[in-house]
């Protein structure tokens, strides 16, 4: 960490800065630099020290400890630092990501009837040093306790989203509900973070019931841009997503109930996300809806209702009704201001600035918009010029 000075400084002693670091604040030992302008205090980074953008603590950091800063002349060094964050901080010149917090495993759910697993850690997690080799079914050991039937589980497949594993197993037998399937990565010590942090196992947090009587539920979002639930549009055409909280083989599209539009094929993207088109039919109130139990998950719980998605189509333009002045009639002189107001069928929102232009003898007035946006009346300011009229 190298700390400028106006000029040329002498140190005596050990200054100290400290790095906003954390749980753990690092306090950093003046290394070189005396009979320079340039002070190096080093840093090494120790266990449990994260940030996501390395900097000194406050603009007091820096701290003679009992030692000296001195010019030539021994006048002693202003040790004030730039704030935090700011031109001139560690922070603003440098983007210094520092991570030395272990990965652990925090729990596995049930993804689909014993089928599917999510295995999460708190963070990215990997087979090999330095974020190198993805991990792999076989990374992982599963085993069975508990029940009367006799139940062996195998990992059979995996694929990642963030921190979440899902872990695909085959069973052999058929669980009594009485069964507990633990998950342990094969070696803990062969799991690392990016930064090549050994995983730690919270035991307490990687065993789960076979037993699945958890009912699916399904959202419903859009992703054509600007339309959200309860937005007002003009798309013809609205792609919608419903999201089902774990796999389902029988969701289609007689589930769903529109009104005010049509809702084309339904496409599976996975067994838990699902698109389709939805044309409105008419200006106003669109609704899409999923009731409950129209679809089950793998262990046949009846699915909740979704929330409904709600949605206004607005393909009417709005048309000027009115022009007219909030100014008394009457003969008006250069450099008077002249309020002229322009009324629409329906609220409008203005970008930039658009512009009237009155006659107003040899020479036209252009008006520059003022103000109602957000409104249905705009408001365009016409100052009376020389030789109008």
């Amino acid at each position: 960490i190298t700390v400028i000075f106006s000029e040329v400084v002498n140190v005596t002693g050990t200054p100290q800065i400290t790095l906003e670091t954390g749980g753990t604040d690092a306090v950093v030992a003046y290394s070189s630099g005396t009979g320079s302008n340039t002070l190096t205090f080093t840093y090494s980074v120790q266990a449990g020290h994260t940030t996501t953008d390395l900097d000194y603590e406050t603009s007091n950091s820096l701290a003679l400890n009992s030692g000296t800063i001195k010019d030539a002349v021994s006048n002693d060094a202003t040790l004030t630092l730039a704030n935090p964050g700011t031109a001139n901080s560690l922070g603003a010149n440098k983007a210094l990501l520092i991570d030395a917090v272990a990965p652990r495993f925090t729990g596995i759910t049930i993804e689909s009837d014993s089928i599917q697993i999510a295995v999460t850690f708190n963070e990215a997690v990997y087979s090999t040093n330095a974020g190198i080799g993805a991990l792999e079914a076989s990374d992982f050991t599963l085993s069975i306790s508990g029940g009367t039937a006799k139940v062996n589980a195998t990992p059979s497949s995996i694929y990642a989203s963030d921190n979440v594993y899902t872990l695909g197993i085959t069973l052999s037998g058929a669980p009594d509900g009485g069964e507990t399937l633990m998950v342990v990565p094969s070696g803990a010590t062969a799991i690392f973070d990016a930064t090549a942090n050994a995983a730690s196992i919270l035991q307490n947090n990687n065993t789960v019931s076979l037993v699945d009587t958890t009912p699916p539920t399904i959202a419903i979002t859009s992703t054509t841009n600007g339309v959200t639930d309860g937005s007002t549009t003009n798309a013809a055409d609205i792609a919608l997503t419903f999201t089902t909280s774990e796999f389902t083989s029988n969701f289609a599209v007689g589930d769903i109930t529109v009104s005010n539009g049509t809702l084309g094929a339904l496409n599976a993207v996975s067994g838990t996300v699902y698109t389709a088109l939805f044309t409105p039919i008419g200006v106003g109130v669109c609704t899409i809806d999923v009731a409950v139990n129209t679809f089950t998950d793998a262990a046949s719980n009846n699915n909740i209702a979704a929330a409904q998605f709600n949605l206004t189509y607005d393909s009417v333009a709005p048309t000027v009704t009115n022009v007219t002045s909030t100014t008394t009639d009457g003969t008006y002189k250069q450099g008077e201001v002249i309020p002229i107001t322009v009324t629409f069928s329906e609220v409008v929102n203005v970008t930039g600035t658009p512009q009237i232009t009155l006659e107003t003898g040899g020479t036209d007035a252009v008006v520059n918009y003022s103000t109602g946006t957000g409104t249905n009346t705009l408001t365009f300011n016409y100052t009376v010029g020389a030789d109008h009229t």
